[in-house]
């Protein structure tokens, strides 16, 4: 039996974080009672998703947070990619992006404009393929930096 390596474990960590931050290019949030979804690039950066001028609209505003959650796992695997040694923050990183992520629902901040009144409206999400793999991504990204230090214990 081939034993696993710690470069092995290690480059599996860089390729699961890059995987996470590309997934905010595909369905993070589906709207209930309907088959609208946003892609991550939406939910972080705003998106207009109705415009009637000043009569009437409704849109995604930009979240740091959300934005954030996408970035760590990436800030993780630069970290590992940079170093030679088992880098612990990559780790906590990693922890740190997979909670965020399973929280960008909450905040996910739509708006509503009616004739110039405008009010946020909550809404109880549903999660899209690409957030559900980012978290898992990050996740294992986590599990994974975590074998890496108890290995070298």
């Amino acid at each position: 039996m081939k034993k696993v390596k710690d470069k092995d474990i290690k480059g599996l960590s860089i390729l699961l974080g890059f995987a996470a931050t590309l997934m905010i290019f595909l369905p993070a949030l589906i709207a209930p009672n309907s088959d609208e979804a946003y892609t991550g690039m939406q939910v972080v950066f705003g998106y207009d998703f109705i415009d009637f001028g000043s009569f009437a609209g409704g849109a995604l505003k930009f979240s740091i947070i959300n934005f954030v959650a996408f970035l760590l796992p990436l800030i993780a695997s630069l970290l590992l990619l940079s170093t030679k040694k088992n880098n612990f923050l990559s780790t906590v990183l990693f922890a740190a992006g997979a909670v965020l992520l399973f929280m960008v629902s909450l905040y996910t901040v739509v708006t509503i404009t009616l004739f110039g009144n405008v009010t946020t409206s909550e809404v109880d999400w549903q999660l899209g393929i690409g957030l559900t793999l980012a978290i898992i991504f990050s996740a294992l990204g986590f599990l994974l930096g975590v074998y890496r230090h108890v290995r070298k214990a």
